[in-house]
């Protein structure tokens, strides 16, 4: 299965959405081992390498 630029932008996309609603305290509070801030943070690495168009993602899968 070979992911697109397109595809990795909407995970990209997904990720934002889950770590806005993170930070906004809207997500995770049930959950009393969670530890929401290391939650986010690691939200955040994985969006850092994807990038916000796909591309970076996009162009580690391809040349791997």
């Amino acid at each position: 299965m070979n992911l697109t630029q397109e595809d990795w932008s909407e995970i990209y996309n997904a990720l934002a959405s889950k770590h806005a609603a993170l930070q906004a305290g809207e997500y995770g509070e049930s959950d009393g081992d969670l530890n929401v801030e290391a939650w986010a943070a690691h939200l955040q690495q994985i969006m850092t390498k994807i990038g916000p168009d796909g591309e970076d993602a996009f162009r580690e899968v391809a040349s791997g």
